[in-house]
């Protein structure tokens, strides 16, 4: 019964491949001092042949416990140490201290860059964060192309310095900031795509837009954060509209006075177009009609009517000697633009007492 238990510790032995030096000279101490060294037997004394094979297990053991511990050690993360517990799926377990901490690092944002003017923004700039204030935006609405559909916020944005920019949130984006973003309040943005800006918005200060997606990070500001400036906008009244060249782009300011209904026409190349038409009234009593297109023809302003309404890139058109603005795709339309106009605007616009006397804009341009 020894001879093989002893045979399987061998074996045991046998099996472990790489045996710490250490380990070696454990064993040889243990033996010699057990065993005697080299010393003769003495006659008359009990045989101790037994007590050496016990003595020789005890040693193999030994040293198959320190190379598991050894090999135990190798196997784990250098910042894991063999004598920590472990879950049930092998994983070191953390304390609750540990655990809290680890947490919390996991859960912290990444630090937002230093503020990016809105003169400073290009494509391709990966790092940047932008603050500034809502100066205007929309509902959210719905979009469509020949190839998809989804939704979209459009807002406006301008910085300390009275620059300003389009700003467009899509899909998730539109859905997750709709009921943050608020006009007249100031937010920090991170994590858009700057693109050129489309069409006669080009023309503006806005040289470039922003769009955004579900990683836009944004977040709220206290009120001051970004000082208020003028904007870099030069507004045309309804008045002076009139004299304009018709091949010329203007921004023009008014108050919006009526909304006819959307109109869907066929073109030559028998594509649908989307129409819509705005009377837009100035504090000369006169009023012009406005053109809208596209995604803007399909917003519903009927609630809008009686609120300052900015057009950035109007494109001025005349017909039988009236005078008539579009807008088209490029164009940016603000309404209720948190500007001291707009504000100026409204005020005169309540003490109007009858708001249908108002004639149309005759072209008086050479």
């Amino acid at each position: 019964m020894m001879g093989q238990q002893h045979d399987s510790t061998r074996q045991n032995a046998q099996d472990v491949a790489s045996v710490p030096d250490d380990a070696h000279a454990q064993c040889e101490i243990h033996d010699q001092s057990s065993s005697g060294g080299d010393l003769p037997h003495a006659e008359g004394l009990p045989s101790t042949h037994g007590q050496d094979e016990s003595e020789e297990l005890k040693c193999l053991d030994e040293v198959t416990s320190l190379f598991q511990t050894r090999r135990e050690s190798e196997l784990l993360p250098p910042d894991v140490a063999p004598s920590e517990k472990r879950d049930s799926a092998g994983s070191p377990s953390l304390s609750p201290a540990d655990a809290k901490d680890e947490t919390s690092i996991t859960k912290t944002a990444p630090l937002e860059p230093p503020p990016t003017a809105i003169n400073d923004l290009r494509p391709g700039l990966l790092h940047w964060c932008l603050y500034a204030r809502v100066i205007s935006r929309t509902p959210v609405r719905e979009w469509e192309n020949f190839y998809t559909k989804g939704k979209l916020v459009e807002l406006f944005l301008a910085d300390a310095a009275g620059s300003h920019i389009r700003a467009t949130f899509f899909d998730a984006a539109a859905d997750k900031f709709d009921a943050m973003l608020k006009t007249g309040n100031e937010y920090s943005f991170a994590q858009g795509k700057i693109k050129p800006a489309f069409g006669s918005n080009s023309s503006t200060t806005a040289r470039f837009d922003v769009t955004f997606n579900e990683e836009a990070v944004v977040h709220a500001l206290p009120a001051g954060a970004v000082p208020a400036a003028p904007l870099n906008i030069t507004c045309t009244t309804i008045a002076d509209l009139g004299s304009l060249a018709s091949t010329v782009g203007a921004n023009v300011i008014g108050i919006l006075l009526d909304v006819a209904a959307m109109k869907r026409l066929k073109s030559k190349k028998g594509k649908t177009l989307i129409k819509r038409d705005v009377i837009l009234a100035g504090e000369s009593v006169t009023k012009v009609i406005c053109t809208l297109w596209g995604q803007h023809a399909r917003d519903d302003l009927g609630p809008m009517i009686g609120h300052p309404f900015l057009v950035i890139g109007a494109q001025i058109s005349d017909y039988s000697g009236t005078r008539s603005i579009s807008i088209g795709a490029g164009a940016t339309v603000m309404i209720t633009p948190d500007l001291p106009r707009a504000k100026e605007l409204s005020v005169w616009f309540d003490t109007i007492a009858d708001k249908s006397a108002f004639l149309r804009l005759q072209s008086t341009a050479n």
